[in-house]
């Protein structure tokens, strides 16, 4: 659940995170493959100051035992003090084993006996390291082992010399005493030599299975650093490659004209947000396309889709309801097939094919009156306009028709209305005019009669009469 967990949220997070994570990872890799090149150098380096490190130990004790004996043979002092400055190498290791045997050790004083055992001081801390980081490998605890063995034999030898000092000083040397102290050092020096022998070959196995062991640290290492970088550029790749195809493939779904089809956002990134845009924008289209169908199916007028050779490719219900014809059965026929009556389907061909080979027409985006012709075979008028449009880069003409039969029959409804309400208007003013002049003359009669009344009998009227007469 938790690598589940961890690979959702590095799917989401964008596309430069991680690449900067991939990189980071890489760049970890490579910095602990370098820590460890330069720990194995380092390493062997170390082991490499042993070994020289026992050669001066080596040439020391042997350098040490050549001049006592030679002390012992020609008596001189200064033989003596050679051998003496010789043994401060063992003693300044034996310093340095004692000091790093302790459970909490000086390393001050653990460096200064490795230098006083003339080690170079860059390889001291090295030794040191490698003493007590690597004491429980088999090699160097047997290493170990044996400087301790060898180390033991240097106290006697110490002995040896002194008693060989105090016998030749003494005032009567016994020769015989000198040669027994002499074959004592010989004894020891042979012991020696076995264990310097064991301790040099003892490192040299150990120098082979560490660096042997180096080697495949850091081919492994190294094959790690470019398996995970691989891996991590190949999921990274593959991550971005999967969410563009997907992104790819439905958007030639849609081209295709498949609006249903959607991208499926692998991820939370730029490519899971590119998606998902992608998606939205695609449903936005349906939308709009479930729109314009709802529109198409619904239109009041016919609506006829063609391509550019005039071949039936949409039809509305209404144009199914005005001519008679269902989609099925006009699909992919020519517009003379169907609704062109037969006397003018010659001239309507030989004009469709002069508009399809010069763009020249006489109705295009214009309303013109045709006569058509319904599955029954019988002719009306219907009104025309086509336009033109080009869809994913097909030229498609687009007819609406309108049947004018109900309009041509209203509109010669309302000019018969128009003609006998002229008449109307007609006769009204004539019968105006006569009532007119046959009124007025009977009216002139009897205002000249009241008039004539008036004079007459105007002395005899009352004031009601009078006003009667007015």
């Amino acid at each position: 659940m938790a690598k589940v967990s961890f690979l959702k949220r590095f799917q989401d997070v964008s596309i430069a995170k991680k690449l900067y994570f991939t990189v980071g990872v890489m760049a970890v890799l490579i910095a602990f493959e370098l820590f460890t090149l330069f720990f194995a150098i380092h390493t062997l380096s170390s082991v490499r100051a042993f070994v020289a490190g026992e050669g001066l130990w080596s040439k020391s004790e042997k350098d040490a035992v050549y001049h006592l004996r030679k002390f012992g043979r020609m008596r001189e002092e200064k033989e003596y003090l050679l051998f003496q400055n010789f043994l401060k190498v063992p003693l300044g290791d034996h310093k340095t084993l004692l000091e790093l045997a302790k459970q909490q050790p000086d390393l001050d004083s653990a460096r200064q006996g490795f230098i006083e055992g003339r080690n170079h001081t860059d390889d001291v801390d090295g030794m040191i390291k490698l003493f007590t980081r690597f004491h429980s490998v088999s090699y160097i605890h047997k290493a170990i082992v044996i400087w301790s063995q060898a180390d033991a034999g240097i106290a006697p030898f110490i002995t040896i010399g002194e008693k060989l000092h105090n016998e030749i000083n003494s005032t009567s040397p016994s020769q015989e005493k000198i040669e027994e102290l002499l074959q004592q050092m010989d004894d020891i020096n042979t012991k020696l030599t076995v264990l310097e022998d064991d301790f040099s070959y003892t490192l040299g196995e150990g120098s082979r299975w560490l660096e042997n062991l180096v080697l495949k640290l850091l081919f492994a290492v190294a094959l790690t650093v470019e398996i995970s970088g691989l891996l991590l550029t190949i999921s990274v790749s593959r991550s971005i490659q999967k969410g563009l195809d997907e992104i790819i493939d439905a958007f030639k779904k849609i081209a295709g004209g498949n609006l249903k089809a959607r991208a499926k956002a692998y991820s939370g990134d730029e490519i899971g947000i590119l998606a998902n845009s992608f998606n939205q924008m695609a449903e936005e289209l349906s939308e709009t396309e479930r729109q314009l169908e709802t529109i198409f199916k619904n239109a009041p007028d016919a609506v006829i889709v063609m391509n550019n050779i005039g071949k039936i490719v949409r039809w509305n219900p209404k144009a199914e309801e005005m001519f008679g014809w269902t989609f099925n059965e006009v699909l992919d026929k020519y517009l003379h097939e169907t609704i062109i009556p037969h006397k003018y389907r010659v001239a309507h061909q030989r004009g469709l094919k002069h508009f399809f080979e010069t763009g020249e027409g006489p109705v295009l985006n214009k309303k013109i009156e045709i006569t058509a012709l319904n599955k029954s075979e019988q002719e009306f008028d219907v009104e025309l306009s086509i336009s033109a449009t080009s869809v994913k880069g097909k030229h498609l003409f687009i007819g609406f028709l309108r049947d004018s039969t109900e309009r041509k029959k209203s509109e010669g409804i309302l000019k018969d209305y128009a003609r006998k309400l002229e008449q109307s208007n007609n006769s009204l003013e004539e019968f105006a005019y006569v009532a007119s002049h046959d009124l007025q003359e009977p009216l002139r009669t009897i205002t000249n009669f009241v008039r004539l009344l008036e004079e007459k009998q105007k002395q005899t009227l009352d004031n009601t009469s009078e006003r009667y007469m007015k």
